[in-house]
């Protein structure tokens, strides 16, 4: 008979970003929750300090630090791989700049309620998660404001690092 401590600490329940879900449970909201938790690990592993806000009302999920240095706030994202249209195409992946609101299941044809964009001040750097190649995009707010997504595409700059490390050290 399973007890509440049998299951309480069991992670079979729990996968990687890029692989199944299994039934039952919020594919996107797991998947957002495990690409956070990508991102805080290997900002730890590069000496960042890692705190995460107490609930989800924010646009900020993370907020880190260096040295005792100025805080970041970030947002983290996994990328979604779009099918290359024409063959030759590179692969390509895209991220929203943005959240749904909690309207969206009742107002499925009016964009503007169901998803307010980014805006100055929501948080400092976005962190897109590409999980089939293991790597980070980073973004400053300035290149998100008012746009509804941006796309990465193979052979551009990945993991730039030095978007997040300029800030910190500010």
């Amino acid at each position: 008979m399973d007890t509440i401590s049998d299951t309480l600490f069991s992670m079979e329940q729990y996968t990687l970003p890029n692989e199944p879900t299994p039934g039952g449970m919020s594919e996107s909201c797991d998947e957002g929750s495990i690409t956070e938790q990508v991102f805080a690990l290997e900002c730890m592993r590069r000496g960042y300090e890692v705190f995460w806000p107490a609930n989800h009302s924010t646009t900020v999920d993370l907020i880190i630090r260096a040295n005792a240095g100025p805080p970041v706030m970030i947002q983290v994202k996994k990328a979604s791989y779009q099918k290359p249209r024409t063959s030759g195409a590179q692969d390509a992946w895209k991220v929203m700049h943005g959240s749904g609101k909690p309207s969206s299941a009742a107002n499925p044809n009016d964009y503007g309620k169901r998803y307010r964009r980014y805006v100055r001040g929501d948080f400092d750097v976005l962190a897109a998660y590409i999980s089939e190649r293991n790597s980070f995009w980073f973004a400053g707010i300035d290149d998100v404001v008012q746009t509804s997504c941006g796309r990465w595409r193979a052979g551009l700059v990945e993991n730039n690092w030095s978007v997040i490390d300029a800030m910190a050290a500010a």
